[in-house]
């Protein structure tokens, strides 16, 4: 089995780089991809620590865009984490980040919650994000637990939510593209579109600039969304991939290279994708 969808504390993730690939090794999976959310920071120990274990390791990165209101993930696997145009472009996304984090401390605030910014830091550690505000949130007794916390302050129609900062899909699919990666749709399933003809006109398009492939197999896709997803990577040539989107403590349930229990993703996915590198 492989994983090619997953977190670790670089970006929201709560196992280190090291860490998140000495658990693939534990649950045998023959390759793994890092893809951190607009960071590549993780990557470089990440692959010292999947030559230690003998796992063959990806360099990947996910990267948020604007879509219709919501958030379009793009995933970048096989990428130059040393790129220039990609240090800049991301170290402007982190700026962005760090000063959305600010915003909705404030939010919360104003909401009457006890709650600083560094308090937030001494829990997260190198990278704060919205998790991380929940775990505070429930310790403090203010929810009662992570979902609770989105449902009513962090999440898209949160009282303390500020939106991202983010790249059109064709701006993040040029940069993955910059980078020498191959660009591929993450989650799709969980995106605002209905049927068929709105998936196949959205990868069309994503097609045409750049994309290799759409992630099929994933936890929160149906096993109706999967087949859907599957017939029109086929059909439109792209690479149907998977992952499990692990998160470690962060996503509780969350199984690296299983998922839900659902995933069972071949080693032939991972070469399909490296056949696309010599073109």
């Amino acid at each position: 089995m492989i994983d090619l969808h997953t977190h670790s504390t670089a970006s929201d993730g709560t196992l280190t780089p090291s860490e998140l690939v000495a658990q693939a090794a534990a649950n045998s999976l023959e390759a793994v991809a890092l893809t951190d959310h607009d960071t590549v920071s993780g990557v470089a120990e990440f692959l010292t620590a999947c030559e230690h274990h003998a796992i063959e390791g990806v360099a990947g990165i996910e990267i948020s865009a604007h879509f219709k209101s919501r958030s379009l993930h793009l995933l970048g696997y096989y990428i130059d984490h040393q790129s220039n145009a990609l240090s800049i472009q991301t170290t402007d996304l982190v700026e962005a980040r760090d000063e959305r984090n600010l915003q909705m401390i404030k939010k919360l605030n104003a909401l009457g919650f006890d709650i600083t910014l560094e308090e937030v830091q001494q829990v997260a550690g190198d990278v704060v994000g919205r998790p991380h505000m929940a775990q505070i949130l429930q310790t403090k007794g203010y929810v009662r637990s992570h979902q609770e916390a989105f449902g009513l302050y962090l999440g898209a129609t949160g009282k303390a939510y500020v939106p991202k900062e983010r790249l059109t899909p064709e701006e993040a699919i040029e940069l993955i593209l910059a980078a020498g990666g191959l660009p591929v749709v993450a989650h799709p399933g969980t995106l605002p579109l209905r049927g068929e003809r709105d998936f196949r006109k959205l990868l069309q398009h994503l097609k045409s600039k750049g994309l290799a492939g759409v992630e099929v197999y994933y936890p929160e896709h149906t096993l109706e969304e999967r087949f859907m997803l599957a017939s029109l990577a086929d059909q439109l040539g792209l690479v149907a991939t998977g992952g499990s989107d692990f998160h470690g403590g962060n996503r509780p349930g969350v199984v690296l290279g299983r998922g839900d229990g659902s995933l069972d993703i071949p080693y032939r996915v991972l070469e399909e994708l490296q056949a696309l590198r010599g073109k």
